[in-house]
């Protein structure tokens, strides 16, 4: 008897939580109106702080409006602890839905989403209950078990034997300088080169390796924050050295919004100079 009664007072939850329409979608707590139009129950299901990558196709009532063109590309990071507004805490109650394989549509009310967009597609008209619907195919989730096998892939496919070190970065190659050490509180020069993992340069001071690249970065050590990965790394260097690091997202840009989430970067690093930070001028 308490075995049914527990069981029939899940299922009132589970109808009050995900309530059908009669136009063939469901709908979340918060509202959002969604239905599969694929569905991969034996995928990878979205966790809180997954990287949802895929492709995304945007409509206005019935007619597409936007589209994501060129192949799977990162889409949304799912997390159910941001409810700041309409829009993001009925879409974190739909990912959070989801597998790898799956395609979805969520329909949101377009006058719910009109005070946070500002500018709505032409054919907006407030009052008259229109929809706006993403289309979402899941081809990929990543996350930092993810981004790790994506590092691991990088090495084998290089051949590189390298262990990180204790603070997490790969060293893969290091030429030590024989000017003065890297030391908080001297101004240095450095010249660098980021990529993601694919090669593709995201910035420079390298002239030889991206044309039209910036000047190298003068800077303050211990003065002007740089992001973790890097300070580590210049902290072991020299006037003249040199040094090709692989730094993993979570001593980058981690989550931020920066860069892709997740993105492990590779790093060019010359040290140019190593010198007395000038005194602060008095006021």
């Amino acid at each position: 008897m308490k075995k049914t009664l527990k069981i029939a007072a899940l299922a009132a939850v589970a109808a009050l939580v995900f309530a059908a329409c009669g136009d063939g979608y469901e709908k979340t707590a918060s509202g959002l109106k969604y239905k599969f139009l694929t569905k991969n129950a034996e995928g990878q299901q979205v966790s809180n702080g997954d990287l949802i990558i895929g492709t995304a196709k945007i409509f206005f009532n019935d007619s597409i409006i936007d589209s994501v063109k060129g192949g799977p590309t990162p889409l949304f990071m799912a997390d159910t602890t941001v409810k700041n507004n309409y829009f993001s805490r009925c879409l974190n109650e739909g990912l959070i839905l989801l597998h790898v394989g799956d395609v979805v549509e969520f329909a949101f009310d377009a006058d719910s989403l009109q005070p946070l967009f500002g500018q709505m597609p032409p054919a907006y008209k407030a009052g008259e209950g229109q929809t706006m619907k993403y289309q979402i195919n899941v081809t990929e989730l990543m996350n930092e078990a993810g981004e790790q096998r994506k590092i691991d892939k990088y090495l084998a496919d290089n051949n590189l034997d390298i262990q990180p070190t204790e603070d997490g970065i790969y060293i893969l190659s290091v030429e030590h300088g024989k000017g003065p050490k890297v030391e908080n509180g001297k101004s240095i020069k450095v010249n660098y080169t980021g990529r993601f993992l694919d090669g593709q340069i995201f910035d420079s001071s390298d002239t030889t390796q991206a044309p039209g690249a910036h000047d190298p970065i003068e800077y303050v050590v211990g003065e002007q924050p740089m992001i973790p990965g890097w300070e580590l790394i210049m902290a072991t260097m020299e006037q003249g050295g040199k040094a090709r690091v692989m730094i993993p997202s979570k001593l980058a840009y981690g989550t931020s919004g920066m860069l892709p989430p997740y993105s492990t970067l590779l790093f060019d690093f010359e040290v140019l100079s190593v010198k007395n930070a000038k005194p602060a001028e008095k006021k």
